[in-house]
């Protein structure tokens, strides 16, 4: 489309190893934490030499560190995506980095999370939903195939059901598992669930799976 890509990375990360395979032209910084002055400078630098027409900016980490960058001066317009539904934090730094100047565009994955950061933002059409987006073709050959019920030696007539988040609390993967064992106990067809993830509650989540008797279904 014309549209030259720099990326600036966290040093040894998978997002760097992957830009790394596939020729990005990849910037390396500490990203340490949302007040690393040193990775602020560097991308500063970065800035003034590149001259970019916009930064898109990806993490909570990555927003704190660009609104300390701008206290060193650029005037380059600023995107930045949100996909989670927390509140906006009330300290006084979460209220000024979500409206330094340079940000144009707040991407919401949702209209739920676009209305939750509109209450907190001096001009709410900054934030517009945008959706994320994946492209099914690249999965159409797997999708044909019936890889999990082949892998996991399931009828063909089986119903499957899938959840794919991190394992963790904000997921509520609770409430998936409570609607699993209602809707096995209302329906006669064979139906199984998969969550396909990782995170810090895998082993508790296993454990209710179990308490529940549902691990032949989960």
């Amino acid at each position: 489309m014309g549209v030259k890509l720099v990326v600036a990375a966290r040093a040894e990360s998978k997002f760097a190893e992957f830009c790394q395979q596939n020729a990005f032209d990849l910037h390396l910084f500490s990203f340490r934490n949302s007040l690393d002055f040193r990775t602020a400078f560097g991308l500063k630098k970065l800035i003034a030499r590149l001259k970019p027409d916009l930064i898109h900016v990806h993490s909570s980490k990555s927003h704190g560190i660009i609104a300390l960058t701008s206290l060193l001066g650029f005037y380059t317009p600023v995107i930045l995506s949100r996909r989670v539904d927390f509140k906006l934090k009330s300290s006084g730094f979460s209220n000024w980095k979500y409206n330094i100047p340079q940000i144009k565009r707040i991407l919401c994955v949702s209209d739920e999370i676009r209305d939750i950061v509109r209450k907190d933002i001096k001009d709410p059409n900054r934030a517009q939903t945008v959706y994320s987006g994946v492209d099914l073709s690249r999965f159409s050959d797997v999708s044909q195939n019936h890889y999990l019920k082949h892998r996991y030696k399931l009828d063909d007539e089986a119903v499957l059901v899938g959840n794919t988040s991190a394992l963790a609390d904000h997921k509520d993967y609770f409430t998936f598992i409570d609607t699993a064992a209602r809707f096995l106990q209302q329906h006669d067809q064979k139906i199984f669930f998969f969550i396909i993830g990782d995170g810090p509650m895998k082993e508790e989540i296993q454990q209710y799976i179990a308490s529940r008797s549902l691990t032949s279904n989960i």
